[in-house]
């Protein structure tokens, strides 16, 4: 169960991050967040 849940969060980790600068370049590159779509 431990093997299972470490490959979760490893799998969930890189997928996590790469979505948050993801939408970090769609607001504008993450120095202005605030105002989504401008």
């Amino acid at each position: 169960a431990f093997s299972l849940r470490a490959y979760a969060v490893l799998a969930i980790w890189p997928g996590a991050v790469a979505a948050a600068v993801f939408f970090a370049s769609l607001t504008g590159g993450g120095g202005k967040d605030g105002a989504p779509g401008e």
